[in-house]
């Protein structure tokens, strides 16, 4: 007697050979929706799988479709990469991806935000965003018409980008070091606008935070920014002044705004002065005004932190990468890098990462391949470094 087959093998054999091309658009524009709130990527994925799907979604580099920023990529360290190609890694799930960017060849990197390059024309200097997965490029004005003299003693410290899922326009401030005031462009905008010099209140770090900019100053201060007109920096939070206070950050961690205040080691051992401990500070914007909540536990988060840009990511999600820690970058010429626990508040030394000092001068000491996960991500916090494509200490 012939043995019937098992309905669970006859039912795969039967989705084997069904032709997904047929799939009703409904159903196709469903899924698309699904997974362009989720990224980008997976979008774009969706629409290379046939002819049919591509046919069922929109295109996401037509300027009217309004394509969210793929706010958990990052654009790693260039260093060995060919001149026009790129890696990115997503901040959530590990996966990297490797791809051309020939914008590059006209442009210059000048800062980068949620997963978008900020890139300066080398001959007219206009602003451009750039989107690596789309391609899509977006149009700011030139700053030439915002900085007087010579721009390549200007430096971009800092991008932040705020955007409308309504209208699809961008909103993008940049901090500029020296200058220590903030621009601002609305996409479509003929020139940038930029704020008054806050007394008082140095520019360490910036971001935008539930579509609003925030900035804090080495002691911990925060301000909100506002495009206006005119352009505005309000401090809504101030901190009395700790000789002992190295720098403040702000990073986004797990959909909360948090402080981190680093500080100065009392003591000084062979010319170094090295860094003591960490604060971290959830900022609770809830009331009137807003509060820091002592944080003692990151749970399974790992912050990084260097001069220009802070990133936060799940050690689940990276093995290797140490939950409930602080990587930290060079901060001064008299400091190193390392990881900061909190769980106990113990050190671990990064000693390759040590500036070197030469002849009075600041050096750098150059990172010997294989890289590892937190030498790029430490890397990606230090803009000066990073932008040029090299894999430094962080020393800047």
């Amino acid at each position: 007697m012939k043995k019937k087959p098992h309905l669970l093998h006859q039912d795969m054999k039967e989705l084997m050979i069904l032709d997904w091309s047929m799939l009703c658009t409904d159903l196709i524009q469903e899924i698309a929706v699904f997974l362009l709130a989720g990224d980008v990527v997976d979008y774009i994925g969706l629409r290379s799988v046939c002819k049919a799907w591509r046919s069922a979604t929109a295109d996401p580099r037509n300027p009217t479709f309004h394509v969210p920023p793929p706010r958990s990529w990052i654009m790693l360290c260039s260093d060995g990469d060919a001149a026009d190609s790129r890696h990115f890694l997503h901040l959530s799930t590990g996966k990297s991806l490797r791809l051309r960017l020939p914008e590059l060849d006209h442009h210059k990197i000048i800062g980068c935000a949620d997963g978008l390059l900020v890139l300066q024309d080398k001959a007219t200097t206009a602003v451009r965003l750039l989107n690596p997965f789309t391609k899509s490029l977006t149009h700011l004005p030139p700053l030439a018409m915002l900085v007087e003299g010579e721009l390549d003693h200007v430096q971009v410290t800092s991008a932040a980008v705020t955007f409308s899922s309504f209208s699809g326009l961008s909103t993008v401030m940049l901090s500029f070091y020296h200058l220590q005031r903030l621009a601002f462009a609305n996409v479509g905008d003929g020139e940038w606008v930029i704020t008054d010099r806050l007394q008082n209140f140095h520019f360490t770090s910036t971001l935008c935070y539930e579509g609003r900019f925030y900035a804090t100053d080495y002691n911990g201060s925060i301000a909100v920014c506002d495009i206006g007109p005119p352009p505005t920096v309000t401090p809504i939070l101030i901190q009395s002044f700790d000789l002992h206070v190295m720098n403040s950050y702000l990073v986004e961690s797990a959909g909360d705004l948090l402080l981190v205040r680093r500080y100065y080691s009392s003591a000084i051992s062979g010319g170094f002065v090295d860094t003591s401990k960490f604060e971290v500070f959830k900022v609770d914007l809830s009331g009137w005004l807003p509060k820091l909540v002592p944080m003692k536990s990151l749970g399974d988060r790992a912050l990084f932190l260097a001069q220009n840009r802070t990133l936060s990511v799940s050690a689940r999600d990276f093995p290797g990468i140490r939950g409930n820690s602080i990587y930290f970058g060079v901060c001064s010429l008299q400091d190193s890098a390392g990881v900061f626990h909190l769980e106990d508040g113990s050190f671990e030394s990064l000693s390759y990462h040590q500036g070197l000092i030469h002849g009075g001068k600041a050096g750098k000491e150059l990172l010997c391949r294989p890289f590892s996960l937190f030498d790029h991500l430490l890397c990606y916090c230090e803009h000066k470094d990073w932008s040029k494509g090299v894999m430094y200490s962080g020393f800047c």
